[in-house]
């Protein structure tokens, strides 16, 4: 049973070391360089500007060290066909999901360890506390994260059987969440899109009229409303972006950032055009694959835009110098343009 899991444990590593060649790629790893060296200037700048026994200080680092628990769920590595196959060996299981509450404490452990140290600065300036609170706070952390995780694996088990569907679909779920996060960059096999009609967004689809040439634009529009991640991936790289040009004194850091941040959702949108390709059906519609790219385009030309314009309007505020403003339209349809007419096309 130990080798079997043994097994699937490396089997699934080897499977994230391949995605994670493609994630950090020569040009990523020099721009997070980059990027960190920024947020480090910011940081130490932001440090020397906090008080002593800073009330919010305290908030913050309560906050983070509560977000930091999220991360790290039960590994068990179950599959489907256990049920059936190792159900004679149910015994043995259980003690198998019991002893996998240890393995699963190194990835929180390391990441309580980062935190405390990231957040040292600020939490011994607004507790007026020395080297004892980080080693406290990680502690405390591990602590609170191994119960918790006890906890998991005894909700598998229920009148001494244990649960196999539970523990199935937990696993499941956490394997697809780590595959979500590669599937940003290179496309990873097995991983379902998820439907939801998203009933607020309805109205949207309405504004475009219901014409021939149409067709494909109202197809690649309900698809980023209605299916997969799509908007989701929109509205949390907006979000960052916003978080940047007021996180990030320097305007040209902040542009930058900014447009650098459009590039990679604009990378990431292009894979629309292909979303209803498994229909074979498609291939009768009375439509040329030059509609079919100008469609995508629209609709890429209309999210962008809409993003560059509410960046625009939040960088009038945080922009010391003006001048730099406009840039982050022009930059914008600088890149859609440049790399649409390369890759949709």
């Amino acid at each position: 049973m130990h080798k079997l899991f043994s097994k699937r444990r490396q089997d699934f590593y080897k499977q994230n070391s391949k995605y994670l060649r493609y994630v950090f790629n020569d040009h990523f790893v020099i721009l997070l360089f980059l990027m960190m060296g920024f947020l480090m200037v910011q940081y130490a700048q932001f440090i020397r500007t906090i008080p002593e026994n800073w009330f919010w200080g305290k908030i913050i680092v309560v906050l983070i060290s509560l977000v930091a628990l999220i991360f790290g769920n039960l590994a068990t590595f179950i599959e489907e066909a256990d049920k059936q196959f190792l159900l004679p060996k149910e015994e043995e299981v259980k003690q198998h999901i019991r002893s996998s509450v240890q393995k699963s404490m190194i990835f929180p452990v390391i990441l309580f360890f980062v935190t405390a140290l990231i957040l040292y600065p600020i939490s011994a300036k607004s507790f007026m506390a020395g080297l004892w609170l980080p080693i406290f706070q990680v502690i405390i952390l591990v602590t609170i994260k191994y119960l918790l995780l006890i906890q998991k694996s005894n909700s598998y088990v229920k009148n001494n059987l244990l649960n196999w569907d539970k523990a199935i679909d937990d696993e499941k779920k956490r394997q697809t969440n780590i595959l979500k996060i590669y599937s940003q960059f290179v496309d990873v096999p097995g991983i379902k899109p998820v439907v939801k009609r998203r009933k607020v967004f309805d109205g949207l689809l309405k504004f475009i009229k219901k014409e021939h040439k149409n067709t494909y634009l109202y197809l690649f529009a309900r698809h980023f409303l209605r299916t997969g991640d799509y908007l989701g991936l929109y509205m949390r790289l907006g979000i960052l972006s916003i978080i940047l040009l007021f996180a990030v004194s320097s305007p040209i850091i902040s542009l930058v950032g900014v447009l650098f941040i459009n590039f990679i959702l604009l990378f990431q949108l292009i894979p629309i055009k292909k979303s209803y390709d498994y229909q074979v059906l498609n291939r009768i519609y009375p439509i040329s694959k030059e509609e079919k790219s100008k469609s995508l385009k629209q609709l890429l030309m209309v999210l962008m835009t809409l993003l560059a314009l509410v960046q625009t309007i939040v960088a009038i505020f945080t922009f010391k110098k003006i001048i730099f403003v406009p840039l982050i339209i022009i930059g914008t349809l600088a890149v859609l343009l440049f790399y649409t007419s390369r890759k949709v096309d």
